[in-house]
């Protein structure tokens, strides 16, 4: 399923985690299935930037890996969800596969 995905020219070999949501356009009304997945967190530059690889399939085109001053941090700042996608909410409203309401809090 991730297994090889390519990601700002970056080959991802393992998806550690992933969300699955669906966005519904604001404007038309349609709907698309999105898959937000984190890959496994990598060093930039030895022991000084880390960065880990995110994925927002059907949504986003591209988006760049997180990065942060180790690698726990670059995972933390991936992880935050919310904040992308609470930045899209003027475009989009999301739910749940169940059709439940995703809430940002």
């Amino acid at each position: 399923m991730f297994e090889g995905a390519t990601l700002m020219g970056m080959n991802l070999k393992s998806c550690i985690a992933e969300r699955h949501l669906i966005a519904k356009s604001k404007t038309d009304g349609s709907n698309k299935d999105v898959v937000v997945r984190i890959g496994t967190p990598y060093w930039v530059v030895d022991g000084e930037v880390g960065a880990c690889p995110v994925e927002y399939s059907g949504l986003l085109e591209t988006y760049a890996d997180r990065k942060g001053i180790d690698l726990l941090q670059a995972l933390q700042i991936a992880t935050d969800v919310n904040s992308v996608l609470e930045a899209m909410s003027d475009e989009f409203e999301f739910f749940w596969p169940s059709g439940e309401a995703y809430e940002f809090s």
